[in-house]
């Protein structure tokens, strides 16, 4: 009997007579040709959350009436939902001051969980444009994050960054460069007294 045939990421259309027997192989007769049929053995069984299996014995008979038989086991997954972002930001995040270049892992863990029905998932992120200036120091730029499962749904979750790129220091516009006379006895003010501990008798 051959191992099961998977059909992975797919929800296949219901099988058929003649899709049995192309999967059970050639047949061989030493007299002859045969006639060969094929039936379920039962309907599709769930196994197990989205997993399904069948069965088919497909029969191989020659012309004295001997025959053979072979079963051929199925199994797929049935997967119509996305799966989902558990907390996609809302709001954009600020990287704050000259940060390193946003790389895809990062827009990945900031995306959040992905959780899917039948299964993992597989998760990219791809920049959807250039960092854009929005506005002297400040820039921008969103992340497209894709969760796809094996059966080809998928979600979608944008991550926005902010951020700052300032690498100048500020400048006094007139820093004086002489010292200033502030003439006779002017009012400073009252340096702080340093009390010494009272000694112990």
């Amino acid at each position: 009997m051959p191992d099961g045939i998977d059909r992975p990421g797919l929800q296949p259309a219901a099988i058929t007579e003649a899709q049995a027997i192309a999967d059970a192989g050639t047949v061989t007769d030493a007299c002859g040709t045969v006639d060969v049929t094929a039936v379920a053995d039962a309907p599709a069984t769930n196994t197990a959350g989205c997993k399904w299996t069948q069965t088919w014995t497909v029969t191989a008979t020659d012309a004295c009436g001997n025959d053979a038989t072979c079963q051929v086991t199925y199994t797929w997954t049935v997967d119509v939902d996305d799966p989902e972002f558990a907390a996609c930001p809302t709001a954009s995040i600020d990287l704050d001051c000259n940060p390193a270049a946003i790389t895809e892992a990062q827009a990945i863990a900031d995306a959040g969980t992905v959780t899917d029905a039948c299964g993992t998932v597989d998760v990219t992120a791809v920049a959807d444009a250039p960092a854009t200036n929005t506005a002297g120091c400040k820039w921008t730029q969103t992340w497209t994050v894709t969760a796809t499962d094996a059966c080809g749904n998928d979600a979608t979750c944008q991550v926005t960054y902010t951020w700052t790129v300032d690498v100048d220091d500020p400048e006094f516009a007139a820093c004086p460069t002489a010292s200033i006379d502030l003439d006779c006895n002017p009012v400073l003010p009252s340096p702080r007294l340093r009390l010494s501990p009272m000694p112990v008798r």
